[in-house]
């Protein structure tokens, strides 16, 4: 099943990110790429920001070595956007109210649908 998470408006031009892209000495792409890997793992696993995102894996796309990530990762941990493989303030961005479960039971219900159970998409 697809998830979705929210990216946040203002995350291109986040200070935050520029200044990872600077101490790593990569580009800022490289930096918002990781980042929004961790996020999208965080909403693959569903387990409260937890991530798990390979370094290998992410170097793969990127065409550049395994060290560069981890270089970023790294940093983006140093500055505290996660720790120990959680994303930081995680419960706080993502709600559970963002998913779509209450709003199509309320609706089959109103068209007298009754407990019709949800389809995968």
């Amino acid at each position: 099943m697809s998830r979705w998470f929210r990216h946040y408006a203002g995350m291109m031009r986040d200070p935050k990110f520029a200044m990872v892209s600077i101490r790593t000495k990569q580009p800022v792409e490289r930096v918002l790429f990781v980042w929004c890997c961790a996020l999208e793992s965080a909403a693959e696993i569903n387990d409260c920001g937890r991530f798990d995102v390979s370094t290998e894996e992410i170097a793969y796309f990127l065409h550049c070595k395994p060290q560069q990530i981890q270089t970023v990762k790294s940093e983006l941990e140093t500055i505290g956007l996660f720790s120990d493989g959680i994303i930081s303030k995680w419960s706080s961005r993502q709600f559970e109210s963002d998913t779509s479960a209450s709003r199509m039971r309320k609706l089959r219900a109103k068209n007298g649908h009754g407990d019709v159970t949800e389809t995968s998409r």
